[in-house]
């Protein structure tokens, strides 16, 4: 598996004032939703509005936080990062990586990794050097994509079925 992204892939940040840009990020994140906890339960664990105004959230000039999208020329956009600016449980500041997606159909072809690259060199800039993501601690392929990439489980909770990876980033 290539670590660069597919040639024809371009890493950039979501056009803030494009609503279809924003409203197919959104669509994603239920697609993700959907894949890792299944129809039922991802489909109804937050409604399209809320998932819009969620990535909108993140698109707050006076927050620390960016959505970075894989746009491919012939495809349109494959993949997405969110990544931003938080807090862990003791109160310290870390870098979150809240979503990562690509569309089945450009999985495999370096994309996710290049987005979380992006993502990294993001947080790093804005001085967050321990970056966490958490998922379903059934989500083998994100779980083993950020392994790959130095991240290894910070703590499990069993009652919600949820892992944090975490990592300190080697400086830039």
């Amino acid at each position: 598996m290539s670590s660069a992204p597919s040639v024809a892939s371009r890493i950039r940040p979501i056009d803030r004032v494009a609503p279809a840009e924003i409203q197919l990020v959104a669509e994603r994140m239920r697609d993700t939703l959907i894949e890792v906890l299944g129809p039922e339960r991802g489909a109804t664990l937050y409604d399209l509005d809320w998932l819009v105004a969620r990535v909108r959230w993140h698109l707050d000039p006076d927050r620390t936080a960016e959505v970075l999208v894989a746009d491919d020329p012939s495809a349109g956009l494959v993949g997405h990062c969110i990544v931003r600016a938080d807090r862990d449980e003791h109160g310290a500041p870390i870098g979150y990586f809240s979503t990562t997606y690509v569309v089945p159909t450009h999985r495999r072809r370096g994309i996710a990794a290049a987005l979380i690259t992006a993502g990294e060199r993001f947080l790093l800039v804005h001085g967050l050097a321990t970056h966490v993501t958490d998922t379903d601690q059934h989500n083998t392929p994100l779980i083993a994509l950020f392994a790959r990439r130095g991240f290894a489980v910070a703590y499990r909770d069993t009652a919600r079925a949820m892992v944090r990876l975490a990592r300190r980033a080697p400086p830039p």
